[in-house]
């Protein structure tokens, strides 16, 4: 017979022990590169220009996060190839964007499959980012802008906040 006590005390325990290896796992999110590292940001070309020249990330994506292979090669696309008009004192420069490390963490850690839910919100807000863009034929600052406004907000900061996907 079982001591409901000892048993109960027991669980508590486990349920404690089990948060927090959970919150313990939350705040680790994986990092390739930091952002607060000046040479990660020149590392970021590097990633950008393989993640450009991987041909698998779009399939593994597709199945880590339930999406359409549709939807992964317009956000693929818009994050890495396209270039987009910038306008900055009334003058307009289309150009990629520039590497970012954190755009890299996200990105390997959606094609890895160890994404956290920062990372979905930077693919939600890159997919109607792009759609802005192309459908409403705006600027990337206004794209950008809207896609905030209709609630598709990234903060990478998140990532290493707690948050687990």
């Amino acid at each position: 017979m079982i001591n409901d006590d000892a048993f109960n005390k027991y669980l508590s325990d486990l349920d404690a022990i089990l948060s927090e290896e959970s919150k313990l796992k939350s705040q680790q999110a994986r990092i390739i590169l930091d952002q607060n590292d000046s040479d990660s940001w020149v590392e970021a070309e590097r990633h950008y220009e393989e993640i450009r020249n991987d041909h698998k990330d779009i399939d593994r994506i597709c199945s880590n996060i339930s999406e359409s292979s549709r939807v992964v090669t317009r956000v693929k696309d818009h994050v890495f190839f396209r270039e987009h008009i910038f306008i900055v004192d009334d003058l307009i420069e289309k150009r990629r964007f520039d590497p970012d490390p954190e755009i890299v963490n996200a990105w390997s850690r959606l094609t890895e499959g160890d994404h956290v839910e920062s990372d979905i919100d930077f693919f939600k807000h890159e997919q109607v980012e792009s759609i802005l863009e192309r459908r409403k034929g705006l600027d990337y600052v206004k794209a950008h802008n809207e896609a905030i406004g209709l609630g598709y907000h990234w903060n990478p900061e998140e990532a290493y906040d707690g948050d687990s996907g």
